[in-house]
């Protein structure tokens, strides 16, 4: 929302650059009936549900494999899939458009024999064309929590409804008793031209991504439990939008709100974005920091924006 004189900043060049891979979750973790393990090529597909679907229905083997789901067999998907159509019919040309991405499989696979699956795959975001992104609600919920972190008293942090006034004009309230909308507007971060070309053109364990094999290990027993965990590669680069309305002339109030956000993308730059970061995930850097003046007449608030922001680039070496 902005005033009824319409001034904002827009902060369109802005470069997130990736530093060490970064993992942010689709929500959801993949069974190992929602992927496909092709044992003999040592290759886990992902699978496009609604042409894996199609797929099924196009081979009149839904019903089969409804069945199948519901028998709760030991058998993995694709070896049902081989026993159903014969093995010769089950390949990456034959399953087409059902399969999203692959993978290699790169961990040791034999317990008391061969393993008839790789556990769960916890996958990160991708758009519809596959190209991976960072949802702008991951990094205004970091930033906030970074400077509410940075502000508390102790180890233990105040719920939303108890943000200072700062943070809760930048990012917004919705409490029970609390109302108040936003100054600062996020948009999602997409991969830029340059780094979507040179990613293209690398040999990647999914479309612009790579796996990591993790194990957990049973303290009493020494038995691993080994999942995959997709990730943005280092080195990837994020075009990164960010909206501030300006809703006052107070140029004391302007200053202590971007002085605020310049504190918490530096903060940003010394912890970590997405998860497990105590492991190493999640560094990040930004460039290119060209912040544009949309409606805006007051050359004294332009002024102040510019000097606050100033020397902002840079980061912490991983």
């Amino acid at each position: 929302m902005h005033n009824s004189r319409n001034d904002f900043l827009e902060q369109s060049t802005l470069r997130l650059q990736v530093l060490t891979p970064v993992s942010i979750g689709a929500g959801h973790t993949l069974n190992s009936k929602e992927y496909l393990y092709d044992r003999s090529r040592g290759k886990i597909y992902l699978l496009n549900q609604k042409e894996w679907f199609k797929y099924l229905y196009g081979k009149k083997l839904l019903p089969f494999f409804e069945r199948y789901l519901q028998e709760n067999s030991s058998e993995t998907p694709f070896e049902w899939l081989e026993k159903t159509m014969g093995s010769r019919n089950v390949n990456p040309v034959q399953l087409g458009k059902a399969i999203r991405t692959s993978m290699e499989v790169q961990v040791d696979l034999k317990k008391s024999g061969i393993r008839k699956n790789v556990n769960d795959i916890i996958p990160c975001l991708h758009q519809a064309d596959g190209t991976v992104y960072i949802p702008g609600s991951s990094l205004k919920g970091k930033l906030r929590t970074l400077l509410a972190k940075n502000r508390v008293e102790g180890y233990i942090l105040n719920s939303v409804e108890e943000d200072d006034k700062v943070i809760a004009r930048l990012f917004g309230m919705a409490g029970k008793d609390k109302v108040r909308p936003a100054r600062l507007q996020f948009y999602d971060l997409f991969v830029t031209e340059n780094s979507q070309e040179l990613f293209t053109s690398l040999d990647t364990d999914t479309y612009m991504g790579e796996v990591k094999y993790e194990n957990t290990i049973n303290r009493l027993s020494g038995a691993a439990m080994p999942r995959q965990i997709e990730r943005v590669p280092a080195g990837m680069e994020f075009a990164f939008k960010l909206v501030y309305n300006v809703e006052s002339d107070d140029e004391a109030e302007l200053q202590t709100d971007l002085e605020t956000l310049k504190e918490g993308l530096e903060l940003l730059t010394y912890d970590y974005l997405g998860g497990h970061g105590s492991r190493g995930y999640g560094r990040i850097a930004f460039s290119q920091l060209q912040p544009q003046f949309v409606g805006m007449k007051n050359s004294s608030l332009e002024e102040v924006c510019q000097n606050v922001f100033a020397g902002l680039e840079g980061s912490v070496e991983p």
